[in-house]
């Protein structure tokens, strides 16, 4: 019993140093991407109706961001530091960028977003604004620009949708 017990554990152990490990800067689309770059992955689209609709981006970076901001149609990561620095806490390499689109229940000619940018380590910043529908509906007046995973070097601005005449951007600072 105990000599299978050994063989067993012998067996995981082995495999976790040989036979399962990653080069975690490898160009798969979850792998930490290369020095001074991030990853932009276009994520759920949500409940997609004619009165509202909400999209998700993720942001994977090789470095931790520590200050998320939202200022009317842009979001932004800034005050970055390496991935391994002992000396640095509360940042996370990993946020979601979320832009939500709702018909406005009072106003009906006109629709509610809200973008928002989410860390892994809790930290959200959020803002808001209105765009006129102008007779149609929440898909007639979005546009969604970053609809494809891509890796850019840093520092980045991203237009990320178009509500109207609005560009809702995304800045990621070195």
């Amino acid at each position: 019993m105990n000599r299978a017990l050994f063989l067993l554990c012998a067996a995981c152990l082995s495999s976790a140093i040989f036979g399962c490990r990653r080069d975690l800067t490898s160009n798969g689309p979850l792998s930490i991407p290369p020095a001074n770059t991030i990853r932009l992955i276009p994520g759920i689209h949500g409940v997609e109706t004619p009165d509202r609709a909400n999209w998700t981006w993720s942001i994977l970076g090789e470095r931790n961001w520590t200050a998320p901001s939202a200022n009317g149609a842009r979001a932004t990561l800034g005050d970055s530091y390496p991935l391994n620095d002992v000396k640095r806490q509360h940042g996370c390499n990993t946020w979601n960028c979320d832009l939500t689109v709702i018909r406005d229940r009072v106003r009906t000619e006109q629709a509610d977003w809200t973008l928002t940018l989410h860390g892994s380590n809790g930290m959200t910043a959020r803002s808001a604004g209105a765009v006129p529908l102008n007779g149609g509906d929440v898909a007639g007046v979005t546009r969604i620009e970053a609809d494809r995973a891509s890796t850019v070097d840093l520092p980045a601005t991203f237009v990320l949708a178009h509500l109207g005449g609005t560009d809702i951007t995304l800045k990621i600072e070195k």
